[in-house]
């Protein structure tokens, strides 16, 4: 109910609802975009042009008892923003310092099962870690994602895998940089996978997906890393797999992007460029002939339709040490390449 109030006050106001994202709203005057604000319950974070504030944040004041107002610098959702000249930065420091690590006794084994109360305290640290790790941390994604995945069989190893993770990310602190892209930009999506490296014989898969802009820059948009949503049967499968969930992910935010920029429902107006270390699903995506495994055409098939379609502009071969993604799907692997973008905001190839 809440909700249904807030949208029929903010369309009352002439703002929009996204079909992409039904918490963002957004208005258009003869120049184009002239403000956007998102919805997280009862916080509003908006930005906009001074006419736009005038006309619409004004009335939006006199409507609800607001508690609080902040610019330039504020949390939002736990997130700590702050505007720099021409960059926004985005981090969560007091998030970081806030992270206890568990006290283990040095006695117990490693293999040695949690008790009831250990394992309440392990659901609460992996979903603290995972909430960073979908913010502002992918270099630990992986990690806390496997801890996740054998919650019901968790053990003392696991408890110590935890407090390595709060250990990392306490030591190297990470901020987001968003830059001015200028107004041609691009999608780019960087997508992997591994075959059955889970503890249970699943794969895991992952992908980044980046806003790159004509001066260079690249601001992040989001990132995933999950269990691979069914079996598979091979290297191949489990990397196409990983690249239809990002592909998914990246056509819905080229919609948004066009719908918010353009007032378009439309895909095709935003370049999408997708990055691959797997050469025999570069082949196969471009070959005429069929994979022998019958469910895994279906997907190629569609992905084939998409570049067909312009939806995907291409679909491109990478060195493996190019793959930004490979820290969201193996344990181990360095998360420098992925937080060296955040920092400095480009990517050369």
């Amino acid at each position: 109910m809440w909700y249904e109030r807030v949208k029929k006050t903010l369309t009352e106001c002439g703002g929009k609802v996204s079909k992409v994202d039904p918490a963002v709203f957004y208005w258009h005057d003869s120049n184009g975009l002239s403000g956007i604000l998102a919805v997280h319950v009862d916080d509003f974070l908006w930005a906009g042009s001074t006419s736009f504030e005038k006309q619409v944040i004004g009335k939006l004041r006199k409507i609800f008892n607001i508690g609080k107002e902040a610019c330039d610098s504020f949390k939002y959702i736990g997130l700590e923003m702050s505007q720099d000249g021409e960059r926004i930065v985005v981090n969560q420091k007091d998030y970081n310092n806030m992270l206890k690590t568990v006290p283990i006794d040095r006695k117990r084994e490693k293999s040695s099962p949690l008790s009831a109360q250990e394992k309440t305290i392990l659901r609460s640290k992996v979903g603290q870690l995972l909430w960073l790790a979908k913010q502002t941390r992918p270099d630990i994604s992986y990690d806390i994602s496997s801890v996740a995945s054998k919650l019901h069989i968790s053990t003392i190893e696991d408890l110590k895998r935890v407090n390595k993770i709060i250990r990392k990310v306490q030591a190297e602190q990470v901020c987001l940089n968003f830059h001015d892209l200028g107004e041609q930009v691009e999608l780019l999506l960087f997508s992997d996978a591994s075959f059955g490296n889970l503890s249970d014989g699943g794969s895991q898969g992952g992908y980044v997906i980046l806003l790159k802009g004509q001066n260079g820059k690249i601001n992040p948009v989001t990132w995933q890393s999950r269990k691979i949503r069914r079996v598979v049967r091979s290297t191949l499968a489990s990397e196409a797999l990983a690249l239809a969930d990002g592909v998914d992910c990246v056509i819905s935010i080229a919609m948004l992007w066009n719908e918010l920029i353009y007032d378009k429902y439309d895909a095709n107006v935003i370049p999408i460029r997708c990055y691959i270390d797997n050469n025999d699903l570069h082949q196969a995506v471009y070959s005429s002939k069929h994979v022998s495994e019958r469910r895994l055409r279906i997907e190629l098939n569609s992905l084939k339709q998409l570049i067909q379609n312009g939806e995907l502009t291409d679909i491109q071969w990478i060195n493996t040490n190019e793959q930004i993604a490979n820290v969201l799907t193996k344990q181990g692997a360095s998360g420098y390449q992925i937080l060296n973008i955040f920092k400095y905001c480009n990517f050369q190839f």
